[in-house]
């Protein structure tokens, strides 16, 4: 039977290559670090199941349930697992939907699941997690309704809007090198998130020398990345040793990442 669900397909980025250049026990603790990032929230109304380097996760969403909250609880864990498996040296995307699946035990199949995997495989192409279009409508349908009748915006959806960040192609998709910032217990822990995250780029794009489909989502990240730290204040690093300009990856760090260098012209 199928079931009304907020969907999530999950892929290790570069796989085929971790597969090439690892032993197997380094690939079954990557696979374990994923399961474990992307799994461990799951409960009877949450299901997650992981198969080789993919993972599925399924909230369903019963008739009296807000849709707003099931989406609020997926983008939140989600946000956790991509920061500590950023914090592993582990790349993902994914793509979340909203529609009808069918999942028992280890089966799961049905239409939202070919979605999902469709917006993982087709439109997400770089390391971000995207929404599928109807799902940002269903929390814009829900944005109107709520402040007509309530007069003041959902917190949650407050929340949600800062969790979130539309690409240049339209799509929207999980910020979370910036929606982290708060989350740590302790606030100077963002500043070293930044410079691992800053770290793993480097040490990932490296493996590329010439531009093809794989290094331009490190050019991608790169990007978004820098866009980042440009707008943080300088000050956010004064207790460490290292500086903003440090956190910005220029071009002699990552090969094919082009940038435009501006001179100063006199008067």
């Amino acid at each position: 039977m199928y079931k009304k669900s907020m969907i999530t397909f999950i892929d290790i980025l570069g796989f085929k290559s971790i597969i090439n250049e690892s032993k197997a026990e380094e690939i079954n603790t990557i696979l374990d670090l994923v399961k474990q990032a992307t799994i461990s929230d799951a409960t009877s109304s949450h299901r997650a199941i992981a198969f080789s380097d993919c993972v599925i996760r399924v909230r369903e969403i019963k008739p009296n349930e807000p849709f707003i909250d099931h989406l609020f609880s997926e983008l939140y864990a989600l946000l956790h697992a991509q920061v500590e498996l950023i914090d592993s040296g582990i790349l993902i995307r994914g793509g979340i939907c909203y529609d009808n699946i069918h999942i028992y035990e280890d089966k799961v199949f049905g239409p939202g699941l070919v979605k999902a995997y469709e917006l993982e495989n087709k439109f997400a192409i770089y390391p971000r997690i995207i929404l599928e279009p109807a799902v940002i409508q269903a929390f814009n349908n829900y944005l109107q309704t709520y402040a007509e009748s309530h007069k003041f915006e959902d917190p949650n959806a407050k929340i949600i809007k800062e969790l979130l960040k539309q690409g240049d192609d339209g799509m929207w998709f999980l910020n979370y090198a910036e929606a982290i910032d708060g989350e740590f217990d302790e606030q100077e822990m963002y500043p070293l998130f930044l410079k691992r995250h800053h770290d793993v780029i480097i040490e990932k794009s490296a493996k590329f020398s010439t531009f093809n489909s794989t290094h331009s989502k490190y050019i991608w990240l790169a990007n978004y990345h820098n866009n980042i730290i440009t707008n943080l204040n300088r000050d956010l690093f004064k207790d460490y040793e290292f500086n903003k300009s440090d956190l910005l990856i220029k071009s002699n760090k990552i090969s094919n990442l082009q940038q435009i260098q501006y001179y100063g012209i006199p008067y």
